[in-house]
């Protein structure tokens, strides 16, 4: 088990460096988003936009429109048979009156656009090769069959095809008119949407500027509204996109739009606040030894933060445990669990020992998360490390841990270790920690040391006068109502994995006058800020 049990002097000491600004390279000038949390091999994507721009992109990433088109249109997959007319056209207006004449005499007609930005009359769809074959003879015209590819897309109106992108070598986009955002699913990006099969269905990709990008992105992952604050979770979502970007391989987009990522839902959430924020911080990102950090973040820590190796496998030099004195306002929680319900979960989880009989923490970090929780059962226990012990209450109603940073109300589950204790950071920048509150020494005015004798917490003093330092966990309740007897209460402090930055300890720095160099510099050790 690995526990530090010592007596210490409580020192803590916080340097910050003044701020030196200068443009950072590397930043794609564009960025592909897969849409993967809401439209992934979608059947159908709806847009909301009466008016949209059609066309395909360069390689750049940049979107040329070739037509407008108004109408309540969708977009579908398409894997039919058509018979294409053999007269090409530049313009979408012509290829439009030819179509709507061929839908005069009969034929269910739609205009093709090819990804040379060419426009040609499509016949159909149709379910077979020779249905397709003998509309392009009845039509009189030199046509070819077009056979299914997997590829391509449609704009339909009332179940009818309008525009079939056909780009053999580059996707058909769709965007918002003279600027407008594009409305898909409730919700509006920037920039242009593509449409990309995948199986079956089509997965939509929002390609965009890379700082738009960031604006959706910091809107959608700030939970608080300092300016400085939000300055610093721009910089922080920023490096980490440079060290996320190409994490899914061969697909199609650069990043997806899931939290794992970061989280983007487009501009649903932006306020000029959250938008200047990423403007005034254009191109400024965080690095270690002359590269981009991996810049996690969080909601809270519960007043220290993590090890990077704590939660997962790296030791990684700039995600260092630190003592959070500023964070106030993180979450406190506490979770039940019955035998019963600790058996259900097992099951889930596939732990063949048999029904719950126990649960104890059998090891905490130095920063006082729970590295290792047992379960023990009549067959036997169950260890779980690090991030696995949040992921097994995934199956149970409300969810995952939301951090690691809890104690066992019942002494008798704790099996001796009592977390997280108290933290202090020492002259020699370690974080030190005990889980005995008679074993903090105060140093003295005349230079000896007496214990701190504190039974509900530790203090220390701030630039602002007396404020709390770090405080032990509320015990058990006599009485509480919200546990049955027999129940294993588990109390906690925190939202999320605790590696790096905290989001309302960012704010209260921002709050106390600290600018976002500050705050990056603080929760990310020896970086630099440029």
């Amino acid at each position: 088990m690995r526990r530090r049990i010592a007596s210490f002097i409580l020192s803590a000491a916080l340097a910050f460096a003044s701020p030196a600004f200068a443009a950072a390279d590397g930043l794609p000038a564009f960025v592909r988003v897969g849409l993967t949390s809401v439209f992934a091999n979608a059947g159908e994507i709806k847009i909301q936009n009466r008016n949209v721009s059609v066309g395909y992109g360069d390689a750049s990433g940049a979107f040329t429109g070739s037509a407008v088109l108004t109408g309540n249109f969708s977009a579908v997959p398409t894997d039919m048979y058509y018979a294409k007319i053999g007269e090409i056209f530049y313009d979408y207006e012509s290829a439009r009156r030819s179509a709507d004449f061929f839908s005069s005499s009969g034929f269910k007609a739609a205009v093709g656009f090819t990804d040379d930005a060419a426009f040609a009359v499509y016949l159909g769809g149709y379910k077979t090769e020779a249905e397709a074959s003998a509309a392009g003879v009845s039509s009189g015209r030199g046509a070819s069959v077009i056979y299914p590819d997997g590829k391509r897309t449609a704009l339909i109106e009332n179940g009818n095809p309008v525009l079939i992108f056909d780009g053999a070598s580059r996707r058909g986009r769709i965007a918002g008119v003279n600027g407008e955002t594009l409305g898909i699913g409730g919700r509006k990006y920037r920039g242009s949407v593509e449409l990309y099969r995948s199986g079956g269905g089509i997965t939509a990709v929002n390609v965009l500027a890379t700082e738009d990008y960031f604006c959706g992105v910091v809107a959608s992952e700030m939970l608080l509204s300092n300016a400085e604050a939000i300055k610093a979770q721009a910089v922080a979502c920023r490096s980490y996109f440079m060290t996320q970007r190409g994490v899914h391989g061969s697909a199609a987009y650069d990043i997806c739009d899931a939290p794992h990522c970061q989280n983007y839902i487009g501009t649903g959430k932006e306020t000029d606040a959250s938008v200047a924020a990423v403007r005034e911080t254009a191109g400024i990102m965080a690095y270690y030894d002359g590269a981009v950090i991996n810049a996690t973040f969080y909601s809270s820590n519960g007043g220290v933060t993590s090890n990077s190796e704590d939660v997962w496998n790296n030791t990684i030099p700039y995600l260092r445990s630190v003592v959070d004195a500023y964070e106030q306002t993180g979450k406190v929680w506490e979770r039940s669990f019955s035998l019963d319900e600790l058996t259900r979960l097992l099951t889930k989880n596939g732990a063949g020992i048999g029904n719950a009989t126990g649960m104890y923490i059998s090891e905490s970090s130095d920063a006082g998360r729970v590295n290792a929780l047992v379960i023990t059962g009549e067959n036997g226990s169950h260890e779980l490390v690090k991030e696995d012990i949040r992921i097994f209450f995934a199956p149970s109603e409300d969810g995952m841990l939301d951090s690691r940073l809890f104690t066992i109300a019942d002494a008798a589950n704790q099996n001796g270790v009592v977390s997280p204790g108290v933290s202090a950071v020492g002259f020699d920048e370690h974080i030190y920690r005990t889980e005995n509150i008679t074993d903090i020494y105060i140093l003295q005015p005349d230079g000896g040391v007496s214990s701190a004798g504190i039974s509900d917490g530790l203090y220390a003093a701030g630039a602002d006068g007396i404020a709390a330092f770090y405080a032990d966990l509320p015990g058990p309740v006599a009485g509480d109502a919200g546990a049955a007897a027999g129940d294993i209460r588990i109390i906690g402090r925190g939202y999320g994995h605790g590696v790096g930055m905290s989001q309302h300890g960012a704010n209260a720095m921002a709050s106390a006058g600290y600018n976002f160099y500050d705050i990056l510099t603080f929760y990310y050790t020896g970086i630099d800020v440029k």
